[in-house]
C-alpha cells in the first residue's frame, strides 16, 4: 500500500544510497529527515592502494573476498588514475570472487563481471563461514576491508585455512563531518512533532554514535531517543 507510512516522519542516518532509501520511504507515505552520520573519503595515502593494484595486476590473486560495493568502485577509481583499469578488470575476471551480500555484486557487474559465490549471512562471521567450505590451501586470497571494523578474526580463518591474504582498504569513513547534518536535523526534530523512529541500512549502532556524540557536545541540539530499525526489518 502507497500510504501505510502515512503520518510518519522517519530520520535516515544513512550516507550510501541514501536517495534511492529516501525514495523508497517517501512513496510509502513517509515524511523523511535525512541525516547521513559519516562521509566517505578515498583512503589518505593512495600509495598502497596503488600498490595492491599493481600486485593483483602483475601476480593476481586465486580469490577476491569483497566486503563491500564501495570498495570496488574505490579501488576501480584508483586504477583507472594510474591507467590500469582494463588490466585490473581482467585480473578480477581471472579470480574466484566472494562477495559479501548483493551490494559487491552490483559493483562487480558495473564493470562486467559476476561474483562466484555470495554470503546469504551478509557479515563477517558469514564470510568466514562461506570460505571455511571451499579449498584454500595455497591459494592468495585477496580481501577488501572497510573502515571502523577489527578485520583480524577474518584474516586470521583464512589464513589458517593455508592462504595467504593480501588486504586492502581503500577509503574511510568521516563522522566528523556529520555535525552539520546533525544539528540542521535535531533543529527540524524540534520545530515539528511525529517523528516516530530512525533508520538505517547499516548497523544503527555505528551510526547512531555520531548523533550522540554531537549532542552531549553541542548545547544547541535536544538529546533525542529515536527507535532504529534494523536493516533487516521489514516496513509494515
Amino acid at each position: 500500500m502507497a500510504d501505510r507510512l502515512n503520518g510518519y516522519r522517519i530520520l535516515i542516518l544513512e550516507t550510501r544510497e541514501e536517495a534511492q532509501f529516501s525514495r523508497l520511504l517517501a512513496e510509502q507515505g513517509a515524511d523523511v529527515l535525512q541525516c547521513p552520520m559519516f562521509t566517505i573519503h578515498d583512503a589518505p595515502d593512495a600509495a598502497p592502494i596503488e600498490a595492491w593494484i599493481r600486485r593483483f595486476v602483475e601476480k593476481p590473486c586465486d580469490d577476491l573476498v569483497l566486503m563491500t560495493g564501495e570498495g570496488l568502485r574505490r579501488l576501480m577509481k584508483v586504477a583507472r588514475r594510474i591507467g590500469a583499469d582494463r588490466d585490473f578488470i581482467a585480473a578480477l575476471g581471472n579470480a574466484r570472487k566472494f562477495a559479501r551480500g548483493p551490494k559487491p555484486g552490483r559493483a562487480l557487474r558495473e564493470i562486467g563481471l559476476e561474483p562466484q559465490v555470495t554470503t546469504e549471512k551478509p557479515t563477517s562471521e558469514g564470510i568466514a563461514e562461506m570460505l571455511a567450505q571451499v579449498d584454500l590451501s595455497g591459494h592468495r586470497v585477496g580481501l577488501q576491508l572497510y573502515p571502523d571494523k577489527n578485520h583480524s578474526v577474518l584474516i586470521g580463518a583464512i589464513t589458517e585455512q593455508g592462504a595467504e591474504v593480501d588486504p586492502v582498504l581503500p577509503y574511510i569513513y568521516d563522522a566528523q563531518a556529520a555535525d552539520a547534518n546533525i544539528v540542521t536535523a535535531s533543529s527540524r526534530w524540534r520545530r515539528h512533532t511525529g517523528v516516530k523512529c530512525c533508520s538505517a541500512t547499516g548497523w544503527p549502532a555505528r551510526q547512531s554514535r555520531p548523533w550522540g556524540r554531537s549532542c552531549r557536545t553541542n548545547s544547541r541540539l535536544t538529546v533525542c531517543a529515536p527507535t532504529f530499525i534494523p536493516p533487516t526489518t521489514p516496513i509494515s
